[in-house]
């Protein structure tokens, strides 16, 4: 059991529950953190962190999707499109990441559209 590696995680995961109190709470950061006693450069801090995680995530899985790209990430809220298979294909898709829903049609710029899923992963 690598404990650096569990004590990692677990941080994340309490700091990611302070985020999403934050979010929750409808106040600003700075009046947020005063009111939970936590010091502003610590909120940011570990924001940061948290986006540099996600983004590790996304990375991985996307190789792990470039390897088996038969195998779509459901699990992890993405949904993969193989242009190979036009079966049943609707002209639009929604993309729901956290409470943020994106509609993407043919007309929809993909890079755009990926660029606009990683910065909402970041911050979900």
């Amino acid at each position: 059991m690598d404990t650096r590696r569990l004590a990692a995680e677990y941080r994340l995961s309490h700091w990611a529950q302070i985020i999403r109190d934050h979010r929750e709470s409808g106040l600003s950061i700075k009046d947020y953190c005063e009111a939970a006693d936590i010091p502003l450069n610590s909120y940011y801090y570990w924001q940061r962190k948290l986006r540099e995680s996600a983004c590790v995530e996304l990375r991985s899985a996307e190789r792990e999707v470039s390897i088996k790209s038969e195998q779509p990430l459901a699990s992890s809220g993405w949904v993969v499109y193989n242009p190979g298979k036009t079966e049943n294909i609707d002209s639009s898709v929604l993309v729901e990441i956290g409470s943020c829903r994106l509609t993407a049609t043919t007309d929809t710029d993909m890079v755009l559209l990926s660029k606009v899923c990683r910065v909402l992963v970041g911050l979900c």
